[in-house]
């Protein structure tokens, strides 16, 4: 019968001897995002295995990438207290950049905010990053953009603690869920940017 084994290849990446932190298929599994702690991200085609682009899209670490579901944006998402958002423009020059998204509220000395998660919504309309608050950032974890205009729509607040994990709704492009330190999870509805359900699960230890 048919040869249906499932074969990979192997390919090694010149990265400066710098990791590699991320790297996610695209949502029609031809692509192949890899982010890199020296702030470089390649694009890789899967079938042949082959480099497309590299880009510098950063002066720090990029911890977390995410596609569109689209496939013709993807984002990175920084150490540096930013998030970049690329587009497809065509073979010749490949992905270019778009509009830069910000976490820092206070343009001051100090840490940066640390990125955790970053996430594209069912129908590409939003974009939300997760990060570990500084002293400046108080409560707030999670910050919601206007994926088209990159324009700030608000904060997501009711995390008393770092958010390590986020999903969006497989059918409803409204809703949210996110879990954190603080024990929590929480849905939200994103038009609103308000909590919709949290649960407060029980302590446990490590």
């Amino acid at each position: 019968g048919r040869d249906t084994t499932l074969r990979f290849r192997e390919s090694v990446l010149e990265c400066n001897n710098s990791p590699c932190q991320s790297g996610p298929l695209s949502p029609c599994g031809t692509r192949a995002l890899v982010s890199c702690k020296d702030g470089s991200v390649r694009i890789l085609a899967l079938n042949p295995l082959r480099q497309l682009q590299r880009i510098v899209a950063h002066n720090s670490g990029v911890p977390t990438t995410a596609w569109s579901h689209s496939t013709s944006r993807f984002l990175t998402a920084s150490d540096d207290g930013t998030s970049k958002v690329f587009e497809y423009l065509n073979s010749e020059k490949g992905w270019v950049l778009v509009f830069t998204l910000s976490v820092l509220e206070i343009q001051a000395p100090g840490p940066k905010p640390k990125m955790r998660e970053a996430r594209w919504s069912l129908n590409d309309d939003y974009i939300v990053l997760a990060y570990q608050r500084t002293p400046q950032q108080q409560n707030r974890h999670l910050k919601v953009f206007c994926a088209h205009t990159g324009r700030v729509l608000g904060s997501l607040d009711g995390h008393t603690n770092e958010v390590y994990t986020m999903a969006f709704h497989p059918h409803d492009h409204r809703i949210l869920a996110t879990a954190g330190y603080d024990q929590k999870v929480i849905f939200w509805n994103l038009p609103s940017l308000q909590p919709t359900a949290e649960i407060t699960l029980p302590n446990f230890e490590d």
